[in-house]
């Protein structure tokens, strides 16, 4: 979700920071939510099928990009480079990160 507010953002740049916002403000409504329904069904179905109901989910997703079920753009393998010269600029950070 966050890559596809990013891409957004270079679509409108002046809208960038409200998407931001919506995007990261609806994380912790989606979690509140996720947690009242679990703590009602816990009780009910018991934690190993709430166990295995929370592992579904994770699971769909692997599935899904191991088989490439999600459109995405590659990046040729002539652009495929890491750039180490920020770290090459910035030693201390580059001493920090070690």
């Amino acid at each position: 979700i966050d890559a596809a507010a990013a891409k957004l953002s270079k679509e409108a740049p002046d809208r960038a920071s409200d998407l931001q916002s919506l995007v990261w403000g609806s994380l912790p409504i989606g979690i509140m939510i996720s947690v009242s329904i679990s703590a009602t069904v816990l009780p009910v179905v018991g934690p190993k099928w709430m166990l295995f109901c929370v592992a579904t989910c994770p699971l769909c997703i692997l599935i899904v990009s191991i088989l490439r079920w999600l459109p995405e753009q590659r990046v040729p393998q002539q652009r495929r480079r890491v750039d180490l010269s920020f770290f090459q600029e910035n030693t201390s950070i580059a001493a920090l990160a070690a």
